[in-house]
């Protein structure tokens, strides 16, 4: 079983049409992230009826990559953006229970510079967002940064370190930690006993590619034994996007992304035996 990202192609449009490709593709589950960046809030209605098309392809939401929002900032100096942006996280909260998953990803403040108070902020929203989180049985995973410095997974440790496992957790987007000189992967060692969400995706290591595995430098090798020597047993997910000009046909483009993903289970599986 593996997951895709509903917006692989395009994240503000219809997803049903995605969603079904994702699942002829041979995909059992989908990481939602349509609205991944936005402000934009689910309706009762719309999560209505992405559960009915996930039932009629057979599909099941893996997790969902929340917004940190844009007007609606939960981590914003100015409070009353802030507290739209609790509305904003409570919404995916909400919606992710609705539709059967168990967490939600989002993005801490990059690092360089960030003063106190804003630290502040991101303390106050989370602990804001833990009862409800409870409530949900929803999990925030926090995500490693795309510009992978030590600073940056230094201040990702210290957030995560201040709640329990059962409310927060480590998102190990692979493809951030390989950008770079600094060796995000080793880094991630660190985090790997809170690990509850994966997006495996590759590049060359110069930058944020969202590459189909085993297309980019990434030592896959590797991964697949710290994936196993981690707690982690659910689907994999990858986190991959239609790109030209490295991908042009949408259904080679997914037919490649789901056998990666295969191959990737294989790997860990027999790491774990």
């Amino acid at each position: 079983m593996s997951a895709a990202p509903s917006s692989y192609a395009a994240d503000r449009c219809d997803p049903s049409p995605y969603l079904e490709r994702i699942a002829q593709a041979g995909f059992s589950h989908v990481h939602w992230t349509h609205h991944w960046d936005s402000d934009f809030l689910y309706s009762r209605y719309e999560v209505a009826q992405i559960q009915r098309w996930l039932d009629a392809y057979g599909l099941a939401l893996q997790d969902l990559h929340g917004s940190a929002g844009t007007e609606k900032a939960w981590m914003s100096l100015e409070e009353y953006r802030r507290q739209s942006g609790v509305v904003l996280v409570e919404n995916r909260l909400r919606m992710t229970a609705e539709l059967g998953g168990d967490a939600i990803v989002m993005h801490l403040p990059y690092l360089v510079d960030v003063p106190q108070a804003q630290w502040d902020q991101v303390r106050r929203t989370l602990d804001e967002m833990q009862p409800i989180a409870q409530e949900c049985g929803v999990r925030i995973a926090l995500e490693n940064f795309v510009t992978n410095r030590p600073e940056d997974w230094d201040g990702l440790e210290r957030v995560i370190g201040w709640y329990p496992e059962a409310y927060v957790g480590f998102c190990w987007d692979v493809g951030h930690a390989h950008i770079g000189a600094y060796d995000g992967l080793a880094r991630s060692r660190n985090l790997l006993q809170r690990l509850i969400v994966v997006h495996l995706h590759d590049n060359d290591g110069s930058g944020d590619q969202h590459q189909i595995p085993f297309d980019g430098t990434m030592p896959w090798e590797t991964v697949a034994g710290m994936i196993a020597a981690s707690p982690y047993t659910r689907p994999l997910t990858l986190e991959v996007s239609l790109r030209p000009p490295k991908y042009t046909d949408e259904e080679a483009f997914l037919k490649q992304s789901a056998a990666a993903a295969a191959q990737l289970e294989q790997m860990v599986a027999e790491r774990r035996s």
